[in-house]
């Protein structure tokens, strides 16, 4: 989930300032109702990054990546997507993240300069050139 989704499965306070500790709290949260693995994303602690933090009930990793300010509907599909994909090829956690946040701004990227393309992001020619390199 990210923090609002999280915030409302918890019942904790949404909040649009927040430290690291309230991320803990929430992700804790989530461990508790039953979640053994759960990643956050739209997670930042510090001005001008963006990314993602995982749990599992003991390890709290993060990934952090500078803050695009352009947004778009559906990355978290494809943040999943790609989540899901490297845990089936294996791929440590740690790398998993900052593939998964490197590949979404890489895609906010591709998309902001088109004017013609309003809604979500163009991945179709990444995810091309990521099937090619192996």
């Amino acid at each position: 989930p990210n923090i609002t989704e999280a915030s409302l499965l918890t019942n904790n306070e949404y909040k649009e300032e927040y430290d690291e500790e309230y991320i803990k709290k929430l992700v804790n949260d989530l461990y508790k109702l039953g979640a053994k693995n759960i990643i956050l994303t739209g997670v930042s602690f510090e001005k001008g990054k963006i990314g993602a933090v995982y749990y599992n009930g003991k390890d709290f990793i993060s990934y952090f990546s500078n803050k695009i300010v352009k947004s778009y509907h559906g990355t978290g599909d494809i943040f999943s997507s790609i989540i899901v994909a490297n845990i089936m090829n294996k791929v440590d956690i740690k790398d998993n993240l900052k593939d998964a946040v490197e590949f979404i701004i890489d895609c906010i990227l591709n998309t902001m300069d088109d004017e013609n393309h309003k809604y979500g992001v163009k991945f179709e020619e990444l995810l091309y050139k990521r099937m090619r390199r192996g």
